[in-house]
């Protein structure tokens, strides 16, 4: 019985199997991976190309850099400089201190005094070991943070353990196995700080400076195996610009540790070798005096550069006899048009050392490069020189260049450089070739826009008409006219195969897209440049430098982004950045703007200097009301200025508020009709610490604006047909203060309209979004709580206090009674991750429903739909009005499905800001997330009910419209035939009428005690035609027929015959239209779908109420359709003549088949049910 219940209902279930397209994840968004701009302010984390271990069977080239952003990577110098692998650093443990190589190793020294220490494997990434040494509460704050900070090996086989310096005092002998700690030494002198370590064949050497009238240095030697203090000397020196000008060598000829010191005093060098318990330090004998020093990362080669006052570089030597002059590149010039040299060392895989010198040249307008080789042209020393065209224009100037060299031949090298410059561009450079350029600035992103493209063609008729009389352009479209019918053949064949462009980004040019997913991205970033970047493919078009910056950063700080004309009003759209200019030699600001076109980053005012309109810092800026291309800017002495300036801008800004965040105050002004005059000062607030807080939490107030978007629906219908008007006053913001409550504030008044109330000290900040009346907070709850992980509280906000109250707080002024008069509905959830961004969605006319992306700490990004964070979801079982709304029962956990991750399989580090964009499509938006990385991807809230999918065959639309088309024209004359056809069936319908109930009669009064039936085919013919008519639907439902029918069929075996055997009359003497059977069938198909549907919930498996085998609330009393017996003979007869009925149901309508199969499913269930013992 149980095969045969399988065999049915795999037979009942595979008309509910469907197939699944394949996914398009990957193909509407992109992924762009960054990991920050290089350190280059320490000589112990920079940029450098990493080789494999020379006896690794595979040879391996990389790029390692440790950046701005906390993150440690390695990149490919191939095509595209692409990430091998990216570890990013917590930033509450502390910034990368120190990176060095060893073998196929990587080592990393993080976080306060260099409290953490993890190993690598070089070029995969894989993290072998990881050591906390100490708590970061108990690191040093030194100055720089990598002081007191070092890390050595051995370099032989028989010793792998990293030797680690820490916190400036403590060295560590750690396994290189497991990272285990062998032993710590300590210094008891407070006054000497531990700079650096080496190490000889038997011992480990600290390297410190003692504080003096200058520097004193102080070699500490230390026991390899036990760490127990050998030796400690005090040598007296002049140093006075402590570790830079402090090396710690290798002697070239007998590997000894040497320590190489420069006194600027005298601008002399002095050296020790650290091969004995007596240190007899030597001074250089040269007669040259010398300005500078560089650490050019060749400490076991021994070489170092030494530059003179008129910038003459010479290499040194570090020898078991003292320092020894190796070369000099006074065979090239130096002009005071050049920039000051940069220096840089490798080796190449044979341990060959090489030097290169980097500077630009004013008079040349290009990049030289001079190598030297000290192996070269026999072991004499060679050095080359090159050039090649670096474009200050676009990336700045160049602030460091590693160098990786080789020599094809004595008297030839070949080199590659990778530079990082002053504007974050990271630069692969093949002798003078530029292979490739990463846009490390894009990591710190200060303001963003995402701009509509123009249509092509729209541009070109306004830009070739521009200068046109009339009868020109009558003529330019009488000519035009001849491209009308290939027009019309175009769209025909795009309107009946549907090849629209959905993906764009095969065109060059810069054009909207038939659904205008594809934009410019325009970014202004903190190191003092505007990119602008395709959304087709996340390529940088175009790059233009606005501040200045060689070290630190840039002296233009962007403040707010408008764009001042869009691709409607013109084929070239227009932005204006408000910016503040840091001025050289002063502590003051500057209040600037920069006017540019977002297309090409072509100035249309006041070029890379910006227009200054203040002489002081920025305040506030915003677009004036009614002017959307006039911007107003607020200078921190309250005065209003306007750009571009007009005098009926002027005229029309007379009512103008505005508010400012000076520390923990958030103050309202507003602005007179002469806007010469400053600000006036309406309303203050303070937002105070609790007196639980520390004083050392930070009290900067952060106001976060709503979101400009259409708003389609002003109030949310009840399902008992009240309504909940939305509170849409456009005047209030979010306020985050330091004891991480929300509010909401009017900014016109100053009005708290919602207060979510301080979290428990200490906090972090909520992360927030705010759109139309939707407020979304999500923080951190820790302890231990029972709800441990992120809450998310989502807020809705609605006018006055209840149903059917309207205030129209759209229009109503902030300073009225009803601007306050609103009711917060909220309800919390809990996420299992942190969330560090949240955004929302932007549609074109705002019909689609919001949604909500949020970015976790497992750098991924989801989008949620408004529905899952409705406030208003019930707590209990939904009522019917509840279903109305949609509304579904409330659960507190937000469970991290991964079908709302937008970033699939991508790894989106460090998102800080989540933006939306609308589309041609309402139903589509576009969303950009930026942080660390770029990621843009479309997402449709509300599905998309606009645009066809994929598999739609719109040529069998056009072809069924065209066929009812024609049918229209032939239906009058149809219908004369139709209607004599009719009157013939009817007739013929009521002339069979009586013998069909007599048979029916005599099926239903059949027993299998009654061998001698009088049942014929006639009989069986007059049902058939009978049920033509829709009379006889009841009838033909009548349980003693069904069960009369089953009788009969188990009765044709005996007579000779197969059970389904009848089913060869249906195929060669019946029918020959079969439109009436299929009708009959699908009703009685959905009457199925019904009874399934009714018992697929908890606890109604065993309904078999619509049989009439069961009751339910529905169903108090019902006759049963069919007995179990007469099913259980059905089952019987049709599971022995199994395979004659599987090929009849190719003779059958399938639908009319699912009945037979639900009664036997159901029967089968039943009876297993009674078997088991369940009620």
């Amino acid at each position: 019985m149980r095969l045969r219940s399988s065999a049915f209902l795999w037979l009942w279930a595979l008309r509910y199997v469907s197939a699944f397209e394949e996914s398009e994840a990957g193909v509407v968004d992109w992924h762009k991976e960054l990991v920050g701009v290089p350190l280059t302010d320490s000589t112990k984390a920079l940029p450098m190309f990493i080789r494999s271990d020379p006896s690794s069977p595979t040879k391996k080239t990389g790029m390692a850099v440790a950046t701005k952003s906390n993150v440690l990577a390695v990149l490919n110098p191939g095509s595209t400089g692409n990430v091998v692998w990216r570890r990013e650093f917590d930033q509450a443990e502390g910034r990368i201190l120190q990176y060095k190589t060893h073998r196929d190793a990587l080592v990393s020294i993080s976080g306060a005094g260099g409290s953490h220490v993890r190993l690598f494997e070089a070029f995969t990434g894989s993290l072998l070991w990881e050591r906390q040494l100490y708590p970061p509460s108990l690191g040093r704050l030194l100055e720089p943070a990598n002081l007191g900070v070092d890390v050595t090996f051995w370099h032989e086989l028989s010793d792998i353990d990293a030797y680690v310096l820490t916190n400036g005092h403590t060295v560590s002998r750690l396994e290189g196995k497991s990272g285990k700690t062998v032993w710590n030494w300590n210094t008891d002198d407070i006054s000497t700080l531990l700079t650096r370590v080496v190490l000889s064949s038997t011992s480990i050497h600290t390297v410190g400076l003692t504080k003096t009238d200058s520097y004193a240095l102080t070699i500490t030697t230390l026991d390899r195996q036990t760490g127990a203090l050998v030796s400690q000397s005090q040598i007296l020196s002049q140093i006075t610009r402590g570790m830079r000008d402090v090396f710690v060598l290798n002697t070239r000829d007998t590997k000894a540790p040497a320590v190489v010191w420069f006194e600027k005093h005298d601008g002399t060098l002095h050296s020790v070798v650290l091969d004995s318990n007596i240190l007899s330090p030597e001074i250089a004998s040269t007669k040259i005096r010398f300005a500078k020093v560089h650490d050019v990362q060749l400490d076991n080669e021994g070489l170092f550069v030494a530059e003179t006052k008129d910038e003459l570089p010479y290499v040194f030597g570090m020898y078991s006899t003292g320092l020894k002059q190796e070369w000099d590149f006074d065979d090239s010039a130096v002009s005071k048009s050049d920039t000051p040299s940069l220096f840089s060392g490798s080796l190449d895989r044979e341990g060959n050392a090489y030097i290169a010198r980097v500077f630009w040249s004013l008079s040349t307008g290009l990049a030289h490069i001079h190598t030297y080789a000290a192996h070269g042209s026999e072991g004499k020393g060679i050095s080359t020189g090159a050039t090649f065209p670096f474009n200050t224009a676009e990336h700045g100037v160049i602030v460091h260049c590693a160098i990786d060299a080789f020599m094809p031949h004595s008297y030839s090298i070949q080199h590659r450089m990778l530079l990082t410059t002053s504007t974050g561009a990271v630069q692969l450079w093949q002798l003078h070739d530029l292979q490739w350029t990463r846009d490390e600035a894009l990591t710190d992103i200060k303001v963003a826009a995402l701009v509509d493209l123009p249509e092509r063609k729209i541009a070109e008729e306004i830009a070739s008409s521009e200068h046109r009389g009339f009868l020109e352009r009558l003529i330019f479209h009488t000519v035009g006219a001849q491209n009308l019918p290939q027009y019309i053949a175009q769209f025909s064949k795009r309107f009946a195969t549907g090849t629209y462009t959905i993906t764009p980004g095969s065109s060059s040019s810069l054009d909207r897209d038939p659904f205008g997913f594809r934009k410019i991205l325009v970014v202004a970033t903190g190191y003092g440049t505007l990119l602008g970047i395709d959304t087709a493919q996340g390529n940088v078009v175009w790059r233009k430098i606005i501040g200045v910056s060689s070290t630190g950063p840039a002296d233009v700080i962007p403040f707010k982004m408008f764009v001042t004309k869009s691709a409607l009003e013109g084929p070239d759209p227009e932005v204006v950045l408000v910016a503040e200019k840091k001025l050289r030699g002063r502590k003051t600001k500057t209040s600037v703007v920069f006017h540019f076109a977002a297309l090409t980053g072509r100035w249309v005012s006041g070029g890379a200097a910006g227009i200054q309109v203040s002489e002081t810092e920025v305040a506030e800026a915003f677009i004036l009301p009614g002017q959307s291309n006039t911007i107003g800017i607020v200078s921190a002495d309250g005065k209003v200025h306007v750009y571009p300036k007009s005098q009926p801008t002027v005229d029309g800004a007379s009512q103008l508020y505005f508010t400012r965040a000076i520390g923990s105050e958030l103050r309202g002004f507003a602005i007179e009709s002469d806007l010469s005059t400053p600000a006036i000062e309406t309303w203050k607030k303070a937002f105070t610490l609790p007196a639980t807080f520390p004083n050392t939490a930070a009290s900067r107030l952060e106001v976060i604006h709503r979101s400009l978007s259409p708003i389609a629906s002003y109030g949310k219908v009840m399902g008992d047909r009240t309504t909940l008007y939305k509170y849409l006053n456009p005047n209030v913001a979010a306020v985050l203060a330091a004891d991480c409550a929300v509010r909401v504030v009017d900014l016109v008044s100053g009005a708290i309209v919602f207060d979510s109330g301080a979290l428990p000290a200490p906090c972090i900040p909520p992360k927030v979004a705010f759109v139309e009346n939707w407020l979304v907070y999500a923080h951190e709850v820790g302890g231990n709580s029972t709800d441990k992980g992120t809450k998310v509280v989502s807020v809705e906000l609605y006018e006055g206090l209840g149903k059917d109250d309207k205030t129209n707080s759209v229009e109503s002024s902030s300073f009225s009674e009803k601007s306050v008069k609103l009711h917060a509905i909220q309800q919390s959830f809990l996420f299992p991750y942190p969330i560090v961004a949240l955004g929302a969605t932007s549609t074109k006319f705002g019909i689609s429903t919001k949604g909500l992306m949020m970015a976790t700490s497992k750098n991924q990004i989801y989008h949620l739909h408004r529905r899952i964070l409705d406030p208003r979801r019930p707590l209990q079982k939904p009522t019917a009005q509840d279903q109305e709304e949609m509304l579904f029962q409330y659960e507190p956990v937000l469970p991290p499905d991964t079908r709302r991750i937008v970033t699939h399989k991508n790894q989106v580090l460090g998102t800080k800001h989540i933006i939306g964009a609308p589309t041609l499509l309402e139903s589509t938006s576009c969303v950009l997330a930026y942080g660390l990385d770029l990621f843009h991807t479309r997402v449709t809230p509300s599905g998309t009910f606009d645009l066809l999918g994929a598999g739609f065959n719109k040529l069998q639309l056009l072809l069924t419209i065209v066929g009812l088309s024609v049918g229209i024209v032939f239906e009058q004359y149809i219908a004369v035939y139709n209607a004599a056809d009719a009157n013939g069936w009817i007739s013929s319908v009521v002339a069979i009428e009586q013998h069909a109930l007599d048979a029916i009669k005599r099926i239903g009064e059949f027993t299998p005690d009654k061998p001698n039936h009088d049942v014929t085919i006639s009989d069986l013919r007059f049902i058939l035609e009978f049920s033509r008519s829709a009379s006889s639907y009841t009838t033909l439902a009548s349980p003693l027929l069904a069960g009369g029918c089953m009788r009969l069929l188990a009765t044709v075996k005996a007579l000779g015959k197969t059970s389904v055997g009848v089913t060869k009359y249906m195929k060669e003497e019946t029918v020959k239209d079969s439109s009436f059977i299929e009708t009959l069938s699908t009703f009685a198909a959905m009457t199925v779908e019904y009874a399934i549907d009714h018992a697929a919930g908890p606890e109604t498996e065993t309904y078999n109420c619509l049989i009439g085998w069961s009751r339910c609330s529905e169903h108090v009393s019902k006759e049963p359709i069919v007995s179990g017996t007469d099913v259980g003979n059905l089952l019987a007869v049709l599971w022995d003549d199994r395979e004659l009925f599987l090929k009849a149901m190719t003779y059958t309508v399938s639908t009319g088949l699912s009945p037979v199969i639900y009664l036997l499913w159901r029967f089968v269930v039943y009876e297993w049910r009674a078997k088991s013992g369940f009620n």
